[in-house]
């Protein structure tokens, strides 16, 4: 029984975060930074790995923009603007998987 109130208190969080994170920002403006900034490097024969969006969670996109913890990207995100580091996270967010435990609280 305390697992299940865990899940459900880690669910709702996770669900709360990612509701405000999906709340601001214009995908099709994130998009057209995403071609300009990573799909410069991030494309198929580029100098990094090709990414395709639904490989990563909600979650992972969101701590990827928010914090901000790879030194490759360092200087790509810190010279964009916080309403476009929304936009790009409405656009990231668009394509990627739903977090498994928004999965297992509605299969549940």
């Amino acid at each position: 029984m305390k697992k299940i109130v865990v899940m459900t208190v880690i669910s709702l969080s996770l669900l709360s975060f990612s509701s405000q994170a999906m709340a601001f920002g214009d995908w099709k403006a994130g998009k057209k930074i995403f071609k300009q900034d990573c799909a410069s490097c991030h494309k198929r024969g580029g100098t990094a790995p090709r990414i395709k969006m639904p490989d990563y969670t909600q979650t992972e996109w969101i701590k990827f923009v928010r914090d901000n913890t790879s030194p490759r990207h360092e200087s790509t995100l810190e010279k964009i603007t916080p309403d476009s580091r929304q936009d790009l996270m409405q656009y990231l967010l668009k394509y990627a998987q739903p977090d498994p435990t928004t999965i297992l609280k509605c299969a549940g």
